[in-house]
């Protein structure tokens, strides 16, 4: 295993980055965790720390985060997930990035990273969100354990989105980094005057949460608002909906304004299913609004269950039912439990979190082997 993250960092750490240029790599640039907390960094690096930033994603979907790209150069690889998969090998090749400083997230991203950074002298960072990335049987050899494992260890950095994710990367790779979780925007104050609806925030495509919240609705008689970005397949979610009437709500591609509005008048946020981290929980804790999560999440290294937020096993519906029933009838112990994850929330600013990136970024000027 390579030396522990801290004393690795500060070893490949050397020299400021001189031109102020930087490139960030995303896997796509979708309705998730993954591109928000990219394009966060890079709105952030931009404005607070005067860097001249590139965003490239591998994969073009559908527009979202509307209000963070129009103030982001952004070029696409491909526009077809297929395609780009295919010429994700040869994209290092005709790639000119306008910095040799790279910031990657994820695993794909990273890989071509490694490979960028050979081809011009430059170095990277990799900021992992799920380390678990699976390769489809004989497919390329791009995304072979062992590239990944190369790609990561040729790294200047690594972090990742909590411990639970390190701890999949030591497993996977035998390979050391730091949790540096994401952040958020906290409202000024919590919203007391809740209106009657539950709330759940992702992306929309056939999913076991969707069907998880179907099951919930069957059971317990609630209004949902589903709020998030389509992917592949969202029609086959909205159409199996259409039965619940006016008590399930969409909408698509929500901007950071209109989400900041749901957060802060939804009785509870609903989340799940389990994730790495899992960005909606700690949005909704930074505009006062309690979340119902399934137990697991790396959400919960920051955010206390019990008195900060409620969590539950994954596939519970009895206990997630139970819960609903509990926000909806306690309006009270909804708003102290909302109003104590505000308070934490507040230690986890994007500021904060991007100060920590900004300071990694003297990077190594030694290029990868």
């Amino acid at each position: 295993m390579k030396k522990r993250s801290s004393d690795r960092n500060k070893a490949r750490v050397l020299r400021p980055n001189a031109d102020r240029k930087l490139t960030f790599i995303l896997p796509k640039i979708s309705y998730e965790g993954v591109a928000k907390v990219g394009l966060m960094e890079a709105s952030l690096l931009r404005t607070q720390f005067g860097y001249d930033v590139e965003i490239v994603s591998l994969i073009r979907e559908n527009q979202c985060f509307r209000e963070l790209l129009d103030n982001l150069k952004v070029r696409y690889a491909s526009k077809f997930e297929v395609v780009s998969r295919v010429l994700y090998m040869f994209l290092a090749r005709f790639m000119e990035l306008e910095s040799n400083t790279i910031v990657s997230h994820n695993i794909p991203a990273t890989v071509l990273a490694n490979r960028l950074a050979k081809k011009n002298k430059g170095s990277y960072i990799a900021y992992i969100h799920d380390a678990g990335f699976k390769r489809i049987p004989g497919s390329l050899p791009l995304f072979r354990h062992d590239k990944i494992k190369k790609a990561l260890d040729n790294s200047a950095s690594i972090f990742t989105n909590s411990l639970k994710t390190l701890k999949e990367l030591r497993k996977q790779y035998a390979i050391d980094g730091l949790p540096l979780y994401p952040g958020c925007v906290r409202t000024e104050q919590v919203n007391d005057d809740k209106d009657d609806f539950f709330l759940f925030v992702h992306f929309i495509s056939p999913r076991n949460a969707f069907r998880f919240l179907a099951d919930l609705l069957r059971k317990e008689s609630f209004n949902l608002v589903i709020a998030g970005g389509r992917r592949r397949g969202w029609e086959k979610v909205f159409e199996s909906y259409r039965g619940f009437g006016n008590k399930v709500k969409f909408i698509f591609e929500p901007t950071e304004t209109e989400l900041a509005r749901l957060y802060q008048r939804a009785r509870g946020l609903i989340f799940p299913e389990m994730e790495n981290f899992g960005l909606s929980p700690l949005e909704a804790a930074a505009n006062g609004c309690p979340s119902v999560v399934a137990r697991g999440s790396g959400v919960l290294e920051i955010l206390e269950e019990g008195n900060e937020i409620l969590a539950l096993n994954e596939g519970d519906t009895r206990g997630f039912t139970e819960a609903i029933q509990i926000l909806s009838e306690d309006a009270k112990y909804a708003c102290q439990l909302g109003k104590r994850a505000w308070t934490k929330a507040g230690k986890h600013s994007w500021d904060a979190h991007v100060s920590k990136l900004a300071d990694s970024l003297r990077i190594s000027s030694t290029p990868p082997n």
